[in-house]
């Protein structure tokens, strides 16, 4: 290949990665991160990890992302307090926050809706589960198919907290 060749060809590559969709991790344990990270991956997301909603807010505020997914509990700031402060941040106001949690608690649920977030996942996360929220928070964003995704999961799809068209529509 000739050296024009191959800039032609690295520059679509970037061109191809700076096209995927952007999600933040915000998760502190590091096997949680990674896994994740790893099916963000195969569903052709660049995600950026971080591990404390003081990491997540500096996240926000200095760079663009798609979609947020916030653990519950952080240390330091946690996801809660982060989603509140993220809120505040000019330009960032709709950007889609998809909480993580331990528990499916009601309780869980309500606080994150308290807090601004606009969806939840229960951890640990299923790939299926994952996809399907994607798709409801990040409309029209292709997501690639991932070998672990055979279909609909067998379990009760998650349901948002919130409308995101009405989410969208107020941006």
């Amino acid at each position: 290949m000739r050296p024009d060749q191959q800039r032609a060809t690295s520059h679509a590559a970037m061109r191809a990665r700076e096209a995927r969709p952007r999600v933040l991790l915000a998760e502190d344990d590091t096997t949680s991160r990674l896994v994740l990270a790893r099916q963000l991956d195969r569903l052709g997301v660049a995600a950026t990890a971080v591990g404390d909603g003081a990491e997540a807010v500096e996240a926000v505020r200095r760079d663009r992302f798609d979609a947020v997914l916030m653990d519950h509990h952080l240390p330091g700031v946690d996801g809660l307090e982060a989603t509140r402060l993220i809120r505040r941040l000019p330009g960032r106001e709709g950007l889609p926050v998809i909480a993580m949690t331990a528990g499916g608690l009601a309780e869980d649920r309500q606080q994150c809706l308290d807090a601004g977030m606009d969806d939840h996942l229960t951890k640990p996360v299923e790939m299926a589960r994952l996809r399907q929220t994607l798709e409801r928070w990040l409309p029209g964003v292709p997501l690639r198919a991932s070998p672990d995704h055979a279909g609909p999961s067998s379990q009760q799809p998650t349901r948002p907290m919130t409308n995101p068209q009405a989410t969208q529509e107020g941006s």
